[in-house]
């Protein structure tokens, strides 16, 4: 029974890791059309870029000792949710209100759950 919670286990591992990378790789891609339809410059979106490297650097020791301490099952699964509600919430960013701050905090919050996850 154990092996089966073990191939389970890398199984998950395994599509949220390639999702999170699948996510990243999208992103460059879809530059233009999110630059345009939230009114940004380059320089703009280069701080929403930055907003990802800032989650990501903040957030990387935190969560590897919380689910240390935790369990990381549990920590996984938190991860997930947020990671899950964040990129459901980011439909919901109006395109012409506050653009750079509400790309950037909306982003920055998705990409620490992608952290965890």
């Amino acid at each position: 029974m154990r092996i089966f919670e073990d191939r389970i286990r890398w199984l998950l591992m395994f599509l949220i890791s390639a999702i999170s990378y699948l996510d990243r790789v999208n992103i460059s891609i879809a530059v233009l059309p999110i630059e345009q339809a939230f009114d940004l410059s380059d320089v703009q979106f280069g701080w929403v870029f930055s907003a990802w490297v800032m989650g990501y650097a903040l957030f990387q020791a935190p969560s590897g000792r919380l689910a240390d301490k935790v369990a990381p099952r549990k920590i996984l699964a938190l991860g997930t949710i947020w990671w899950a509600m964040f990129t459901a919430l980011t439909a919901f960013v109006p395109t012409k209100f506050a653009g750079v701050l509400s790309v950037l905090l909306g982003w920055a919050f998705y990409w620490v759950s992608e952290n965890e996850s």
